[in-house]
């Protein structure tokens, strides 16, 4: 069975299952990095939102065998537990003024989003892209986001500096950074103290070239952090020295101080590997390190060696 057919079948089951005023449809969403995800959108009557529950790694269950009935009842349980119970009020999207408070910005690959950026307002900066999207808290869905394009721009009759200023204004508040060394990060992970005994010995943590993960405390988006005010700087300043910058994903990037000669090959063979074996494709952010000069207070492409 092509997938498809696989999608097909599985809302086939799903419709048979649920009353008969659920809608539900068939759907692909364009992710970040040219990503292409389909899965189903289940809509109750009067309601304005609804979860899209994608499919493609169920498909790659279902060829290992797991069996339709089985991945029915766990996209059923997904839905039940993430559908919302009324309406979430979007009319305050379509006045700028009004919006503009929820208005943020996050960092993705320019290269890898091409075709994306032609529809959206962006900023270049370095080989990556400063794009736009408001925050829509509920209660239920927590932090959902919509992403800001040019027919919004056209909308509200604003520019792109305007929504630069806005956001560059907006994102360190409503979405504060957060810094921890990864002893922190691990130990977070690890309540058992043999599990904290057994990650000790694969981390270093008394190495000089310790590394310090930078987000926010939302962990969405937060490589956009590195763009906060001073926060580079001031870290670099107590430090003593410049900043190798690793970007980890979209959501988070790793930060090691720069003492003395840096493996700058290495770092990027880190990187890369790390990109192709432990992050979504959608969520890579770039191939390689980035370098914070701590004198001159600006971000490059860490240079390599010669």
């Amino acid at each position: 069975m092509n997938f498809i057919k696989f999608v097909e079948k599985v809302k086939q089951m799903l419709e048979s299952s649920m009353r008969e005023d659920i809608k539900i449809t068939v759907t692909s969403v364009q992710k970040n990095n040219g990503v292409k995800l389909d899965g189903l959108c289940i809509m109750e009557p009067e309601k304005n939102i609804s979860p899209t529950i994608y499919l493609n790694d169920y498909y790659e269950k279902y060829v290992e065998g797991m069996s339709l009935g089985e991945i029915a009842d766990e996209v059923m349980g997904i839905y039940e537990k993430s559908k919302i119970e009324k309406s979430v009020d979007v009319n305050f999207f379509t006045d700028f003024e009004k919006a503009k408070s929820k208005i943020v910005y996050k960092l993705i690959n320019y290269k890898k989003n091409e075709d994306l950026l032609a529809c959206i307002p962006y900023v270049q900066y370095l080989d990556l892209a400063i794009t736009f999207y408001c925050i829509l808290v509920n209660e239920k869905i927590g932090n959902a986001v919509i992403q800001i394009n040019n027919a919004h721009l056209e909308m509200w009759q604003v520019s792109l500096e305007e929504i630069y200023d806005v956001a560059f204004e907006n994102t360190p508040k409503l979405l504060p950074y957060e810094l921890l060394s990864m002893e922190q990060v691990v130990k977070n992970m690890f309540s058992e103290e043999e599990d904290l005994t057994e990650m000790e010995q694969i981390f270093d943590f008394e190495n000089e070239n310790a590394m310090y993960v930078l987000s926010n405390t939302s962990k969405l988006n937060g490589a956009a952090a590195i763009l906060y005010p001073d926060i580079l700087k001031d870290f670099a300043k107590s430090c003593g020295c410049d900043l190798y910058i690793l970007p980890s994903s979209i959501h988070e990037v790793i930060l090691v101080p720069a003492k003395g000669k840096g493996d700058i090959e290495g770092l990027n063979e880190m990187v890369q590997d790390v990109n192709a074996t432990q992050v979504e494709p959608e969520e890579v952010l770039s191939d390689h390190v980035y370098l914070f000069d701590q004198k001159s207070a600006q971000v490059s492409s860490a240079p390599m060696e010669v």
